[in-house]
């Protein structure tokens, strides 16, 4: 009987390690922008932070970077990512990820039907996040407040590396991050990119769909059944 456990000098995406690992029925999704409509709070965070000189000083951030408000919140990302320098807005988006403001997050309306039809046909849902093990508590008990179903949580950076090193025969990954999704689809796996106005260039491989809904996965896979 072959051994179906990650042998890290063979490689994490190698044929045989991906032949003999089964990982049947597993799907992997992302939390934030795929099943919690995140972008808003993030943007009244970092507003938040750069229009107070206060704040400013506490994360050691310039307040001159914030530049003035743009109608419509994902226009207002937009102009955030374009203003403000690489260095300071990941520094933002780290004390963001550990914030409390992650409790509070809105649900996408299509999330828990999504999940609920998935569970339906016996697949094993594995959500991701790269939120540290720091911010697992206020993370579960968002997901048991809003009543979604899953079976487990992976925290890590490398969050699509570390589901992948576990279950080699993923069936499919939902993310928003158009980087993952490219090089998730360049290893041979399927993945749903949720639409967002920071994920519209083009997409590099051809295993990435883009989908505005998560529906749209639904119909997918009943078609490929039927």
């Amino acid at each position: 009987m072959t051994s179906s456990v990650y042998n890290p000098a063979e490689g994490v995406f190698s044929p045989s390690h991906i032949h003999r690992s089964k990982g049947c029925g597993v799907i992997g999704v992302d939390i934030d922008d795929v099943l919690a409509d995140s972008t808003p709070a993030w943007v009244s965070f970092a507003s938040n932070i750069m229009s107070s000189p206060e704040l400013c000083e506490k994360y050691t951030i310039p307040n001159r970077l914030w530049v003035r408000s743009y109608q419509g919140t994902y226009q207002a990302l937009w102009v955030m990512k374009k203003a403000v320098p690489y260095y300071y807005y990941r520094l933002m988006k780290e004390v963001y990820r550990e914030s409390e403001t992650k409790r509070t997050l809105g649900l996408f309306s299509d999330s828990v039907p999504f999940l609920t039809w998935a569970k339906s046909e016996g697949v094993r849902i594995i959500l991701l996040t790269k939120r540290s093990q720091m911010c697992s508590k206020l993370t579960y008990d968002w997901v048991e407040r809003n009543k979604i179903p899953y079976d487990e949580i992976i925290f890590s950076k490398e969050k699509h590396i570390r589901i992948l090193e576990r279950f080699p025969k993923l069936l499919f990954m939902v993310e928003d991050n158009m980087d993952i999704a490219n090089a998730v689809g360049q290893w041979g796996y399927h993945v749903y990119l949720r639409n967002n106005c920071y994920n519209s260039d083009y997409l590099s491989d051809r295993n990435v769909f883009r989908i505005r809904n998560l529906m749209e996965i639904v119909d997918i896979w009943k078609n490929r059944l039927s």
